[in-house]
């Protein structure tokens, strides 16, 4: 039996999703239903133009519960995808509409040490979610620190399948096009991140400025944009930390600045995943992070060239950028080594072939579909 329509229910949804869910589209032959939440209005996401050409889509913001009610009656979907719970009135509904013999696929990009940081929040999320899992097929896993999350949340069946799914080949064009950085005493390490206060871009800052060897050796090159900005540009300023502040750029050209970087840097406090550091080591730049940035710490055990500070304090970002400093050549040769490896694992083409043989499986054989072997880390 073939797919015919294939229902998103989510909050803000990333060009990443929308790609993936484009090229899933082609492979079924079938149709794209999408409730949402539009992207907020703010300078930090100028740099995400999200297109919803080709897809029925209905704001649930906006929408009443008959509207929702309709909505979901007319797409009668063969399966259904769900993006985390912020879009819970639209979920509540859509699966009071949905019959239970339809799979539900689950989405969220949460990690274990996000997760148990709020240890008061964590029974009652516990709770809420051993229902909803009671009703959910399958969790889509980015990688490992997502995947233990959703075990301890009470996932029943896990799959290792990223739904933000990355077009390497538009990043390899940016980076052919874009005239490479002269070579240099400095090691450019860039950070791609919203220029607000939960990416910790001031303690990076100040990490740089603490050690002057640091200082001597390190060029911060930003891009983002963000409320942020202009005291970040005063405090590297007066820190007298070298630093470049690019603006928010298309996805499609950030392959340029990485991939002529040295290192990508995401020194965030809460980073539940982070998939430009998937990015960063699919183009073979190594990576220093925190311990709250999920993609860093997943991908640290089978790709070479991750650093991870023992935290995201000052001194340990320092410790952790002293470390790429004076074994950055050996992280390099070991980003480029394992660069293939995380391509077979994000790429669009990939990750989009795996998601729509697990819709066409589920389809056929019902909610009780066997389970195939997953893609190992």
């Amino acid at each position: 039996m073939p797919m015919r329509k294939l229902a998103i229910i989510a909050g803000p949804l990333s060009g990443y999703s929308l790609d993936l869910y484009r090229v899933v589209a082609k492979i079924l032959g079938c149709a794209v239903d999408i409730i949402h939440e539009p992207l907020p209005k703010s300078a930090g996401f100028a740099h995400e133009q999200v297109s919803f050409d080709g897809f029925k889509t209905l704001d649930w913001t906006r929408a009443t519960s008959w509207e929702l009610i309709g909505f979901v009656r007319a797409a009668a979907p063969d399966a259904v995808i769900i993006h985390g719970t912020r879009p819970a009135r639209a979920v509540a509904i859509a699966l009071a509409v949905v019959p239970k013999r339809k799979a539900v696929l689950f989405v969220s990009d949460t990690n274990i040490y996000d997760l148990v940081s709020d240890r008061t929040k964590l029974l009652p999320r516990l709770a809420a979610y051993q229902a909803f899992f009671a009703r959910v097929d399958i969790a889509l896993s980015l990688g490992s620190t997502n995947e233990l999350a959703l075990r301890l949340l009470g996932a029943r069946r896990i799959e290792l399948l990223p739904a933000y799914a990355i077009d390497f080949e538009a990043l390899d064009r940016a980076r052919a096009q874009a005239p490479p950085v002269s070579p240099g005493e400095s090691r450019r390490i860039v950070v791609v991140a919203r220029l607000v206060e939960v990416k910790n871009l001031v303690s990076a800052v100040d990490a740089i400025s603490a050690d002057s060897a640091l200082r001597a050796q390190v060029t911060l090159s930003f891009v983002g944009d963000g409320p942020l900005r202009s005291q970040l540009q005063a405090h590297a300023h007066q820190r007298h930390v070298r630093a470049e502040f690019l603006g928010a750029l298309p996805r499609s050209q950030v392959g340029a600045v990485i991939g002529h970087s040295d290192a990508l840097l995401l020194p965030s406090t809460r980073e539940p995943w982070g998939i430009v550091v998937c990015e960063a080591l699919g183009l073979g730049v190594p990576v220093i992070a925190s311990p709250a940035v999920g993609a860093a710490v997943s991908l640290a055990g089978c790709a070479g060239g991750v650093v991870v500070a023992a935290s995201p304090s000052v001194a340990d970002l320092a410790t952790a950028m002293r470390d790429f400093v004076e074994r950055s050549d050996a992280l390099t040769d070991a980003a480029k080594r394992s660069a293939a490896r995380i391509r077979q694992l994000y790429a669009l083409p990939n990750v989009a072939m795996r998601l729509a043989t697990l819709l066409r499986g589920l389809t056929a054989f019902g909610r009780e579909m066997p389970r195939g072997p997953s893609p190992s880390y």
